[in-house]
């Protein structure tokens, strides 16, 4: 499914990750790269009865509006106080919401956690941004603010392996859960989209069995 969106050769991807790189003057050869897999990404309550997973494309306005509005009350009241577990799946309908899936997958879920509060709150610059590496460039800057490791966010831009396993699980994921728009929520094994704050929270309470 996502593929048919991207049509991506791997030609295209070898010079995706050039102009991805623009602040690396060296190329460290493909066997020099670490062996990365795909991490899940996830936070709250690892044993919790209720697995609440968001399917979100970083470039989606709805999905930065969840993210702004309903999603802080959902971590102070569900996922800190370990009621549930949560965790974002990326769908990736277009190549920048592809390069901020792949700096954000540089390192573990708690970065990748803080790194999504200015990455929705600066959506409007770097996904409209005019070429693929000043996208890459801001979302650099974003993941940098956040604790990210430059030497590490360079090696992933680099590392084209790891962009197509990236896309490749993303594909897969959408495509075996019937994900066709974002942002979809998954709770338990079953999808809600045009989700309030308030439905989320009915749902969540009778798999908790406290209504």
């Amino acid at each position: 499914m996502i593929n048919r969106f991207l049509q991506i050769s791997h030609n295209v991807i070898l010079l995706f990750a050039f102009l991805m790189a623009t602040a690396i003057t060296s190329v460290t050869a493909q066997e020099n790269q670490p062996q990365r897999v795909i991490e899940e990404m996830s936070i709250g309550n690892q044993d919790s009865n209720v697995t609440f997973v968001e399917y979100a494309s970083f470039t989606c306005p709805h999905c930065a509006s969840f993210h702004r509005n309903s999603y802080p009350q959902l971590k102070e009241n569900y996922i800190d106080t370990g009621l549930i577990k949560f965790e974002i799946r990326e769908v990736i309908w277009d190549k920048p919401a592809w390069v901020a899936s792949i700096i954000g997958r540089c390192s573990g879920p708690e970065k990748f956690f803080h790194y999504l509060d200015p990455l929705y709150e600066k959506q409007s610059e770097w996904s409209r941004a005019q070429t693929l590496g000043e996208a890459a460039s801001r979302l650099t800057s974003i993941a940098l603010s956040v604790g990210f490791d430059k030497e590490e966010i360079d090696s992933c831009l680099r590392d084209t392996d790891f962009h197509s396993l990236i896309l490749q699980n993303a594909e897969d994921s959408a495509a075996a859960n019937d994900i066709s728009s974002t942002p979809t929520f998954r709770i338990n094994d079953r999808n809600y989209s045009n989700t309030s704050y308030e439905e989320l929270v009915e749902i969540i309470e009778n798999l908790l069995n406290r209504t």
